[in-house]
């Protein structure tokens, strides 16, 4: 009895509303007898860490990879995730708006799970969704505009949530009008990668590195931003291979969308021949990023293999300098008259020296120069980043070239999967060379001259694997 007296309560209450002409307005958690439409949820991308600022630590307890395993992180492994905020729902035909506290978690197994339904009736909607991460203050948005909700008890919500950045909270009356950054890049791109990941920084702000969902249409965020031009610094990540960036001042307007693409990590390679065309002095520019691994250009080693057909390898170890608010190196090698050499870069830490430059390098690329009119050309770089963390750890080979009386071979190319890897060296790593790769199933090729020598390995995790072929 009492709960129909408190029914009846709320009707002449609404019915007095109405008849002040108040038809229209916001109501907090509705306990209307409505239809429970089923929320999914998924996330395109999930948050992961804070690089270079006091978040590092604390965002290790909350990382976890978007809709897959949890990073291995030690003590943390196995962790879920909860999310909290609030669902504005608004009838897009009487423009009366509800409100509700929600929440989302995420299960140590990836899998997203929203922890209600939604009690409303059926109609048209558009509806806005925020949420933060427990024990951190990264935010996820998401909206629907016109969605019609019918009176099937079956029906769905699917919402997909975004990562926002920016200099305050968002308000959830914001969401629309916040811009939208769009990271240009195709799904096949995308597919090719173990483990997507994205880094972004704004205005010098510390990079906050996220797990890309694959599945999701693309990759984006929303930026709590005031409208004007900022700066944008990107970083794509393969596991803690850094495989591509941008680095941009960027204009930003509410409600609109504003694409970045995103290019190569490249190394540059331009030369200057002698008038005899014997000799040629080689300047290779070093972008940024492999500087910063290290600390500073004093900290950087790049050693130089450098080769042609019929030509013996020359291998030297440069000096990185700062040069016209360029990293660069130089150095004389024989060219002999010929039109093009082919080039293996590798860094390495000038720490590394003492002991010949005996680690795997953190980075490296190969690139055939032309030494034709243009003398430019250039390689894509992998630099692999030890603060990045990943949820699977690379391994790495150690590959030895032998000929038939056992002696190590020097200059020869070494394909691993098709793509090229490097060609072993003659001071440093005679004979061999060193890479960082995915675990499991790769296929070695070796070229020299005209022979060809082709075997698989099964490669292990956090494993150094050593591997002997004869030419």
């Amino acid at each position: 009895m009492h709960k129909t007296k408190k029914q009846l309560l709320s009707t002449l209450l609404g019915l007095f509303m109405v008849g002040c002409g108040e038809g229209s307005g916001t109501v907090e958690n509705s306990p209307k007898d409505n239809n429970l439409v089923t929320v999914n949820t998924e996330f395109a991308a999930t948050y992961l860490q804070s690089l270079g600022s006091d978040l590092f630590q604390s965002a290790l307890k909350y990382s976890q990879a978007a809709m897959g395993d949890m990073v291995k992180l030690g003590d943390h492994d196995g962790l879920e995730c909860q999310y909290h905020g609030r669902l504005k729902v608004t009838n897009t035909q009487t423009g009366e708006e509800q409100r509700f506290d929600w929440v989302v978690t995420q299960q140590a197994d990836g899998k997203v799970v929203s922890q209600q339904t939604l009690p409303i009736e059926p109609g048209c909607y558009d509806m806005d969704l925020v949420l933060t991460l427990d024990g951190n203050d990264q935010q996820f948005v998401a909206n629907i505009a016109g969605k019609e909700v019918s009176e099937d008890p079956l029906s769905e919500l699917d919402f997909v949530l975004y990562p926002s950045l920016g200099e305050t909270k968002i308000n959830i009356d914001d969401v629309r009008s916040l811009p939208v950054l769009k990271i240009a890049f195709s799904l096949e791109e995308l597919s090719a990668l173990a483990e997507p990941q994205l880094g972004l920084s704004v205005n010098g702000e510390p990079e906050q590195v996220f797990t890309l969902n694959q599945a999701t249409e693309a990759a984006q965020f929303r930026l709590n931003l005031e409208p004007g031009y900022h700066r944008l610094q990107l970083h794509l990540y393969d596991a803690d291979m850094m495989v591509g960036k941008a680095d941009r001042r960027v204009r930003f307007a509410r409600d609109k969308c504003t694409k970045v693409v995103v290019g190569g990590v490249n190394a540059k390679a331009n030369v200057t021949l002698t008038e005899l065309k014997d000799q040629g002095t080689f300047t290779f520019t070093i972008p940024d990023e492999v500087v910063d691994e290290v600390g500073s250009a004093q900290d950087l080693a790049l050693i130089v293999r450098l080769a042609r057909e019929n030509m013996p390898v020359q291998e030297r170890v440069l000096t990185v300098r700062y040069d016209g608010g360029l990293y660069k190196a130089r150095e004389l090698f024989e060219t002999q008259g010929v039109d093009k050499v082919d080039a293996y870069l590798a860094f390495h830490r000038v720490s590394e020296a003492s002991d010949g430059f005996n680690l795997t390098p953190f980075a490296s690329c190969n690139m055939t120069i032309n030494l034709g009119d243009s003398h430019k050309s250039e390689c894509r770089l992998k630099l692999k980043r030890e603060q990045v963390r990943t949820k699977q750890s690379l391994g790495a080979l150690v590959l030895n070239v032998l000929d038939n009386e056992q002696q190590p071979v020097s200059g020869v190319k070494v394909f691993i999967d098709g793509e090229l890897a490097g060609m072993t060296g003659n001071v440093y790593s005679t004979g061999s060379i060193k890479t960082y790769l995915v675990p499991g199933e790769h296929e070695i090729q070796v070229v020299a001259a005209e022979k060809l020598v082709t075997e698989s390995i099964m490669l292990k995790p956090k494993a150094e694997q050593s591997k002997i072929l004869y030419m």
